[in-house]
């Protein structure tokens, strides 16, 4: 019969491992993260914790004066996600690139890959003479924390240079001499006379005596014949043409009387001439 001591103190020792891995990674995820010290800290710091490693490629290498060169800076390793690379807070050219290269970032071609520790930024740099043989000085500069024994300090990495050629700007192509020329008329050349173009401002028009005359006299003119002849159509007064025969006032005995001076209507007829009523009653006005 076979002996299961040996057997079952093997599994119980792997058992024990997975479960110390397991909670070392635990604490390992919760442990926060370690702000870099300011004492100490370079000028070129990229705001960068833990332990990583730069490297650089570039293509074209071979390229005129201000034509562009395709930089890609890919940075890899590990550290709190807190003080993960972050284009906004590298520090990777040295100064002096300010009198070597225009540079210009392209975001939209980044890549980050933080599960595999990776990220890449890409730059375009446009060298300024030909004098540059090499795209070198580029660095990172962050924080590696306490490991151990040995203790947290600030580490600066360096990419290797990359060789390159800078040729002269090419020329500009040759103008054919032989091109037509398409040239103004000969009028085009020619100055415009002063008197033509330095013309006097017209005069003021002036209004003649006879329609100022007709525009102050013609309103009371017509007023004074309309009033003639309003007065010889309709005699009676200004009431006359709406005058009409009254109805006799009904008195309390029953009969009717002709209306008093108090009720008369103040617009009568100056005629005395007796007149027939055109309504119904057939009295006499």
């Amino acid at each position: 019969m076979l002996n299961c001591r040996p057997m079952r103190a093997m599994i119980g020792c792997v058992f024990l491992a997975a479960t110390v891995a397991s909670s070392s990674s635990i604490v390992r995820a919760q442990t926060p993260a370690i702000d870099p010290p300011l004492a100490g800290r370079p000028a070129h710091f990229s705001n960068i914790v833990g332990a990583y490693t730069i490297r650089v490629s570039a293509e074209p290498i071979d390229v005129p004066v201000e034509e562009p060169i395709v930089l890609r800076v890919t940075i890899t390793g590990r550290g709190p996600a807190k003080y993960q690379p972050d284009r906004k807070q590298l520090k990777l050219f040295p100064d002096t690139w300010s009198r070597d290269y225009y540079v210009e970032p392209v975001p939209d071609e980044d890549r980050r890959l933080p599960e595999e520790g990776t990220w890449v930024f890409v730059y375009r740099l446009r060298p300024k003479h030909q004098r540059i043989t090499a795209i070198d000085g580029i660095k990172l500069a962050y924080y590696q924390p306490s490991n151990g024994n040995a203790p947290g300090r600030f580490q600066t990495v360096y990419a290797d240079p990359i060789a390159i050629s800078v040729k002269p700007r090419p020329a500009a192509p040759e103008i054919r001499q032989d091109l037509p020329v398409r040239t103004a008329p000969a009028s085009f050349y020619e100055l415009p006379d002063t008197a033509e173009v330095l013309t006097p401002w017209p005069a003021t028009p002036s209004i003649p005596a006879w329609l100022v005359c007709v525009v102050l006299l013609a309103p009371p003119m017509v007023t004074v014949v309309g009033v003639r002849c309003w007065r010889t159509l309709f005699p009676g007064g200004p009431a006359a043409p709406f005058n009409r025969c009254r109805p006799l006032g009904k008195s309390r005995s029953g009969s009717y009387s002709a209306p008093t001076s108090a009720n008369a209507s103040p617009f009568r007829p100056r005629s005395r001439r007796p007149r027939r009523c055109s309504t119904s009653c057939g009295s006499v006005a």
